[in-house]
Formats: C-alpha cells, structure tokens, sequence
C-alpha cells in the first residue's frame, strides 16, 4: 500500500510539474524541430556553403572574362586606328609579304 501511495505522489508531482512546464515543452520541441530542419534540410548550411563556392568561382570567371574583353577591346581599338599594327597582324596571322622582301624559311626539324 504504501509502494502504491509513493507511485502516485510521484506520478501526481511529474502531472504537476508538466501541467507547469508544457508550454516550454512544446515550444522547445517546435525549436528542436526547426533547427534540425534547417542543419539538414534542402536549403541547410551545406548549400549555403556550394552557393559561396560557386559564387567565389564565378567571380574568378567574370575577373577573366572582363580581362579578356578590355585585351579584345584595346586590339579593336588598335586595328581601327593603327596601320601599323594592322601590317604587323596581317604578316603574323596570314603570312603575307610586302613587295621587294626576301622570305626566309628554315626547316622545323633536322633532315636524318
């Protein structure tokens, strides 16, 4: 009998104090909830983290790209307006020869 009344007067204060606490119970579960959706969820830290990789790797790419546009530009800029950069460009990529000079070609390789 006495087992029985130490049972209930037990169980009475655990009653008790969850009728105190539930608030707080359920608020933390509802916040536990949310922070392990948010650690593992689609939209979590991992993705943020791809997200400034690939940003950081992009903005690589668009410092080239722009470097690569300003070089393109200036070579524009220099075809339209200096002939003798046009002749030195014209020799260089379609192998032409002014009138009067003397083309020299030497073997890559040495004959065997």
């Amino acid at each position: 009998m006495r087992i029985i009344l130490i049972y209930i007067s037990c169980v009475s204060s655990l009653l008790l104090r969850l009728r105190r606490q539930w608030p707080s119970f359920v608020l933390s579960s509802v916040l536990l909830s949310l922070v392990l959706t948010a650690c593992a969820g689609p939209d979590g830290p991992r993705d943020l983290l791809a997200l400034i990789r690939r940003n950081a790797a992009l903005a690589v790419h668009n410092q080239q790209l722009s470097a690569d546009n300003l070089r393109l530009t200036n070579e524009v800029a220099r075809l339209q307006s200096d002939d003798s950069y046009i002749r030195r460009m014209i020799r260089l990529k379609l192998g032409y020869v002014m009138p009067g000079e003397i083309v020299y070609r030497f073997r890559s390789t040495p004959p065997s």
